[in-house]
């Protein structure tokens, strides 16, 4: 399962989480999401995604998230430097 990095604050409420993401466009998209479903490793926090494809030339992946962010999007280009392959499941 891929997992990317992303950036964490406080939530609207207790139990949710602000993830920031950011894009290869130098945008940052933002979503909250069930503090739950981030993954915590070593004090980084990564959220699970699904990987849709990659382009090796330009190092970069388009990734669909797991709610829509807040501009609409539901799929994002990023770094492939960002992303983190796990090959076990992580926990809902």
């Amino acid at each position: 399962m891929p997992l990317l990095q992303c950036d964490v604050l406080d939530g609207p409420r207790q139990g949710f989480k602000a993830i920031g993401i950011a894009s290869i466009e130098g945008f940052t998209e933002y979503l909250t999401i069930e503090d739950r479903f981030l993954v915590d490793q070593e004090g980084e926090f990564f959220l699970p995604v699904r990987l849709v494809g990659k382009d090796n030339q330009h190092k970069t992946a388009l990734i669909q998230l797991p709610v829509e962010a807040d501009s609409g999007a539901n799929r994002v280009w990023v770094w492939e430097q960002n992303l983190k392959t796990v090959n076990r499941e992580v926990s809902a």
